[in-house]
């Protein structure tokens, strides 16, 4: 039941982006700054971190980091290169975390290990501020809004065997496409599109559903934040590489 409950969380934020992006670039920043923040406060639980404050700190400050670059640097020609320079921030955030923590840190490997990767998922949502600087300006959100909710919550249902992963990425690249053609960018590029968010955000979807916690409240809004929030920066990279 959480898990559909998780399902269909993902699925309204999937469309509060949606109308973010209509209403302007800084209620889309802010929005995206509060999914950030859905996925700090629970990534220690859903992962079973020794630090939950710290590694939320840690996140939501990387994350908001990324948000903040991208509203800089989204009309230049660099846009995508300012991920380097904010996964090298992570790693610094991720160390001085530790370096700080009190005790005799305790599953030091792990701490940091797993922060770095909330991190990294926490500063890929980004890439939604980038998404209308394509040329498939708003239309470009609205097709990745759809394919990941469609994924995410055909991806609650009771499937079998194969259908478990591929039911899900099926039908969330339909929907995207169906959406795409709708709005007249119909063709093999926003199929692309439509095809990378619904294979990511069914494969996220089986690793964080393998999570004990994410049948706990935190554990529950992070598996639901988390994929919207890491398929940013992917639709952006292929927008910009198959539309341009």
């Amino acid at each position: 039941m959480t898990a559909v409950l998780a399902a269909f969380l993902s699925g309204t934020l999937a469309a509060l982006v949606v109308l973010a992006a209509h209403a302007g670039l800084p209620v889309l920043a802010l929005t995206i700054a509060l999914a950030v923040v859905l996925v700090a406060i629970g990534w220690a639980v859903l992962l079973d971190l020794p630090d939950p404050r710290g590694t939320a700190a840690v996140v939501a400050l990387t994350g908001w980091s990324g948000v903040g670059a991208t509203l800089v640097v989204r009309q230049t020609d660099r846009s995508l290169g300012v991920f380097s320079g904010l996964i090298a921030l992570a790693v610094l955030l991720a160390f001085g975390h530790e370096l700080l923590r009190r005790g005799h840190r305790e599953r030091l490997v792990e701490s940091v290990t797993g922060t770095l990767a909330g991190q990294v998922v926490a500063v890929l949502g980004a890439g939604w501020v980038l998404l209308p600087t394509t040329s498939l300006a708003e239309a470009g959100v609205m097709i990745t809004a759809v394919a990941l909710g469609t994924t995410r919550v055909t991806g609650a249902f009771p499937w079998r065997g194969i259908f478990v992963g591929w039911a899900p990425f099926v039908l969330g690249t339909t929907a995207g496409a169906v959406v795409a053609a709708v709005l007249g960018h119909g063709g093999l590029a926003t199929g692309m599109l439509a095809g990378t968010v619904a294979g990511m955000v069914a494969g996220m979807d089986r690793l964080l559903v393998a999570q004990h916690a994410v049948r706990t409240p935190l554990g529950m809004l992070c598996g639901a934040a988390a994929p919207a929030t890491a398929i940013g920066t992917m639709a952006f990279a292929v927008a910009i590489l198959v539309a341009g």
